[in-house]
């Protein structure tokens, strides 16, 4: 069960990091016909590259470093 919890508080993390990257990025993309597609672009490779650098956290290891989610 703590496993699944660590899969779901690592995606949220990294949701909300994407989210916030997402405001950082937004404004340097130019605007016009391909802003929609690039933003999109920048959550689909992003959200999924920070989940995957982020994996080993997802176990017991995560109950570590936040010690009280425990």
């Amino acid at each position: 069960m703590t496993r699944v919890a660590g899969w779901v508080l690592l995606m949220l993390f990294t949701g909300l990091a994407t989210a916030w990257l997402h405001g950082l990025v937004d404004p340097l993309l130019p605007a016009g016909d391909w802003h929609g597609m690039l933003s999109g672009l920048f959550v689909a490779v992003t959200w999924p590259s920070l989940t995957w650098s982020l994996r080993g956290f997802a176990g017991y290891y995560l109950f570590e470093v936040l010690p009280w989610l425990s």
